[in-house]
């Protein structure tokens, strides 16, 4: 039973970061077999259109070494929705991603974050520049505060300090039945808070 509820917790997760919101309670109400199955078809309709994005962002990384980072940004900004931005973001060597999105707004930051997959997003938030962080994570944490705490499962505890002091704790206040990852994350940022103050 703990392992089909494990199951079900992680196809719950796994639609929520490819759709960038919260579930319906609908989709939350299927029976755990048909979860399932919903979850290994758009799973691989996902991969088959990221791995066709990869090979074309990989084609166009050595060309965007090549232009310079304030013509890319005024490109971003005027040209490319935050979720394709988080699409391409996943596709890109971190080297090249981390000095696009230094230029970046925080608000725009934070929209790329929700849409991203959870790891990467996490990795983007712990080396963003201190200047960046407290809109950034502001942000994230008001629009969307479960996907919020799916990115903090996945930040190494001694990493956290950096986010920490930006986080306004009383919006987790109305989540009552947190998922286990959900419930592991919060805790680790609760253990860093007393850590903190201690």
């Amino acid at each position: 039973m703990d392992n089909q509820q494990t199951t079900r917790e992680e196809a719950i997760v796994f639609l929520e970061e490819i759709s960038g919101v919260e579930l319906p309670k609908e989709i939350v109400a299927l029976p755990t077999e048909t979860l399932i199955v919903v979850k290994c078809f758009v799973e691989e309709l996902y991969q088959k259109k990221m791995n066709s994005l990869r090979k074309a962002m990989k084609a166009n990384e050595l060309t965007l070494k090549l232009i310079p980072n304030f013509i890319i940004h005024t490109i971003i900004k005027n040209y490319i929705d935050p979720s394709v931005a988080a699409i391409a973001g996943e596709c890109l060597d971190y080297s090249l991603l981390s000095g696009i999105v230094n230029g970046l707004e925080p608000e725009y930051i934070s929209e790329s974050a929700l849409n991203m997959n959870t790891k990467r997003a996490s990795e983007l938030l712990i080396q963003l520049p201190s200047h960046l962080m407290p809109k950034t994570i502001q942000s994230i944490v008001s629009k969307n505060t479960l996907k919020f705490l799916d990115i903090v499962y996945h930040i190494p505890s001694d990493k956290l300090e950096k986010i920490q002091k930006y986080i306004d704790y009383s919006l987790f206040n109305k989540f009552e039945n947190l998922s286990n990852h959900r419930r592991v994350a919060l805790e680790k940022l609760y253990e860093q808070k007393q850590i903190d103050f201690l």
